[in-house]
């Protein structure tokens, strides 16, 4: 492998192939920089960054002139600005290290082996010497050695010992702790302690099941938070809103975020938030603008208020009469199937919030059965998740539950936020709207996952001609080997295969559900470094601008 940075121009080179067969909306340092250094080998990090940065750039100045190709000039553009900050990033420079760490391992195992196999060599030719020494010598044995017993003589048999949870991915972490007491009743619940014994493997539990909220948001939004969490005095309130209310051309999120912003300085000038308050008033007052504003303008559900009933349950008791009907104080449901995405429950101090949790926690498990019941897999009901929330009085708690293929479910705590009482907590407040704006996401994201999983149904019995297999109005999945007359239940034991060819279209095409190219997350940490650096850029000119406009005045 050819050192980076003996090799500036065929670095140019590949980084100008790589922009080129990409899309601009694709475009990933990251990416970029792993396929170069499997070209090329680290020697020097900072030489080497510092040749990547100049080809990059040189690169993206290239692009910024090419007419015929408007969506990348206007990207190279935004990237040249923030090239310093995208290379001097640790991410980056982390990418460097560990190829030269790699590389670096690689040689001092090839170095240690050619030893030892030399050590080894050496060692053979002793040993065969001795043998031939010791041939022509015949030692008898000595009358007074003991003779061997033979019970003791038997080798030991090794006890298998039970793999460190530490080692075990995070799978086989789970199934150890399915078949523990943790697990009660086919549901292991996080939100409550857990032995301390399976501590060591929640890290990696919580990330390959996804139990943490993922922001979600647009630049656009982003922006507006920003802007909430940089607040400081009363002329930035003012300065804000100003700006929120000037611009007609915004989305419904962004109108949302206004609405919800100009409710809270209302209520920090109010002080009320620093009393108590009883539930009708905080409904009133709060909730309704920071929380059932956000679905209000939205294309796939709609909101139902006030000691509502369950859709899921109704649905449920067609098959089970035994299920009791719950009332909750807020229901998304679906405008397409009438069922319920998310529910949330009020409370205005701590006094009944237990009772409350448990039948967020048992509706939760109602809604995946329900959709179990649809789809017929648990395999494709672990795709999603069914979420519920609580608020105590200014707090809010997100839980949600998944269902496993082998049908166990996982409860887990899936963010919380406090809204402040005053105004001295801006950063607080953007955290709020932030998560909500994730949640709106993520239940829209559940609902295409399920939506999209019953069309690749009907699509496959339509392109077979199998009307055996259907999702109708009975909220029943019928399949190949199934008579009309199949319950629930036997439908969903023969059809949770994998290898049954609806059920593997519907999973494949399930994950390629992501949210829309431009919601934005965590992981999206180049994206958001642009933006900053763009932003800051248009900031700094208009106000030279307006000093300048000053100065000729």
């Amino acid at each position: 492998m050819r050192l980076l940075f003996e090799s500036a121009e065929n670095v140019k080179t590949a980084i100008h192939d790589f922009l080129t067969i990409t899309e601009a909306r694709d475009w990933d340092t990251v990416h970029l920089i792993e396929s170069l250094l499997k070209q090329y080998a680290v020697s020097r990090i900072d030489v080497d960054i510092e040749i990547v940065k100049a080809a990059y750039e040189e690169v993206l100045e290239g692009f910024t002139k090419r007419a015929d190709l408007p969506a990348k000039a206007t990207e190279a553009r935004r990237r040249i600005i923030a090239i310093k900050q995208i290379m001097d990033n640790p991410i980056v420079r982390k990418l460097f290290s560990k190829q030269l760490c790699e590389s670096t391992e690689a040689e001092a195992v090839q170095n240690a082996t050619c030893n030892m196999l030399s050590q080894a060599g050496k060692h053979v030719a002793q040993k065969q010497q001795e043998r031939e020494a010791g041939s022509s010598k015949q030692q008898k044995p000595s009358k007074y050695s003991l003779r061997s017993n033979p019970a003791q003589s038997k080798p030991a048999v090794a006890t298998p010992q039970e793999t460190p949870l530490k080692e075990l991915g995070p799978e086989d972490a789970m199934q150890r702790m399915l078949k523990s007491k943790v697990c009660r009743n086919g549901v292991i619940d996080f939100t409550k302690s857990i032995t301390a014994r399976f501590r060591p493997a929640l890290p990696k539990i919580t990330k390959h099941y996804k139990f943490l909220l993922e922001a979600a948001v647009t630049l656009e939004e982003r922006r507006v938070l920003m802007n909430l969490s940089r607040c400081k005095t009363l002329g930035d309130e003012e300065q804000l809103i100003q700006s929120l209310f000037s611009n007609s051309s915004q989305s419904e999120n962004v109108k949302y975020l206004r609405t919800a912003i100009n409710c809270l300085f209302d209520i920090w000038r109010s002080k009320r938030l620093e009393a108590r308050n009883d539930e009708g008033w905080l409904r009133s007052n709060v909730y309704s603008n920071i929380w059932d504003r956000a679905f209000l303008f939205d294309d796939y559900f709609y909101v139902k208020r006030a000691e509502c009933y369950s859709a899921v349950i109704k649905k449920l008791k067609e098959q089970d009469p035994t299920i009791t009907q719950q009332r909750v104080d807020f229901i998304l449901r679906s405008n397409q199937n009438g069922t319920d995405f998310l529910m949330l429950e009020e409370k205005p101090r701590d006094s009944n919030v237990l009772y409350d949790l448990e039948k967020g926690k048992q509706m939760q498990r109602h809604m995946l059965q329900l959709w179990s019941n649809w789809l017929g897999s648990k395999l494709l009901v672990s795709q999603l998740e069914a979420l519920t929330c609580q608020f105590e009085e200014r707090k809010l708690t997100v839980f949600a539950t998944r269902m496993l293929p082998s049908g166990e479910f996982l409860v887990y705590t899936k963010a919380t936020a406090l809204i402040p009482t005053s105004a001295s907590h801006y950063a607080a407040a953007a955290r709020v709207l932030l998560v909500i704006l994730s949640i709106k996401r993520l239940v829209t994201l559940n609902y295409m996952k399920l939506t999209t999983m019953i069309e690749a149904y009907e699509e496959y019995a339509t392109r077979n001609l199998d009307l055996s297999i259907s999702t109708d109005q009975s909220f029943i999945t019928y399949h190949q080997d199934s008579s009309g007359s199949i319950d629930a239940n036997c439908s969903q034991e023969s059809s949770d295969d994998p290898d049954h060819e609806h059920i593997a279209q519907a999973y494949q095409k399930c994950l390629r559900i992501q949210h829309p190219d431009d919601v934005l997350s965590s992981i999206n940490w180049e994206q958001l470094l642009i933006d900053d650096t763009v932003s800051s850029r248009e900031s700094e000119e208009a106000s030279s601008s307006s000093t300048n406009k000053r100065q000729k005045c």
